[in-house]
């Protein structure tokens, strides 16, 4: 993303959205406090990508087919 154009945190918004619509599937580790991998995890399920979603202790939070 543009950090110029979209200033900064907007860009690492448009960035998530970026990928999440590029990407077949989605690995994410969340410490569960995060806001912006919080975002990235509603990008995949908008687009109704397949996600698996771990904790910080490598634990299965949740697997998502898409």
């Amino acid at each position: 993303p543009d950090f110029n154009l979209h200033g900064s945190p907007t860009a690492l918004f448009v960035r998530n959205d970026e990928m999440a619509k590029d990407c077949e599937c989605a690995i994410v580790i969340w410490d569960e406090k995060s806001t912006g991998t919080q975002h990235m995890l509603s990008c995949l399920k908008r687009r109704e990508k397949p996600y698996v979603l771990y904790n910080r202790k490598c634990e299965i939070i949740y697997d998502h087919k898409g």
